[in-house]
């Protein structure tokens, strides 16, 4: 009668959920499935997105150094780029034009989450171009 319970709790203990936590069934633990990785898109990562598809079309002129044009412009939910407006002007109209040509050139971003903003979005978007002269004749040996 002991070995017929002691076989019938051996039993239970193998189809227990423990007996799968330490291994015992077949000498090794179930595979579990993996848990799922969520990346939650941030308004950060949305505007990430947004400079590298609107810079993308942005050809600065040649002979511009040092300048900076703010654009404020919408975004509305099917990522259309609506009423572009310069709010500060670099000083340089080519420099200017170049910027709003961008954002007529891209016309369209990818759109914004739902979640992110309701039917369209301000964005105050900055061009800036820093670039240094380096004289020839000082690396010439």
């Amino acid at each position: 009668m002991k070995k017929v319970i002691a076989g019938i709790l051996f039993l239970l203990f193998m189809n227990s959920t423990s007996a799968y936590a330490k291994g015992f069934f077949f000498g090794r633990k179930p595979k579990r499935a993996p848990i799922p990785v969520v990346k939650i898109y941030t308004i950060d990562d949305y505007m990430k997105d947004m400079e590298r598809e609107i810079k993308a079309n942005w050809a600065p002129p040649q002979n511009s150094f040092k300048n900076k044009t703010v654009v404020n412009f919408q975004i509305l939910r099917d990522g259309t780029i609506k009423n572009p407006l310069i709010s500060e002007t670099s000083g340089d109209k080519e420099f200017d034009r170049a910027a709003m040509l961008a954002l007529a050139n891209t016309n369209k971003v990818t759109p914004p989450p739902r979640n992110l903003v309701g039917d369209s979005m301000d964005i105050y978007f900055t061009f800036e171009r820093f670039s240094y002269l380096v004289h020839k004749d000082r690396y010439d040996r």
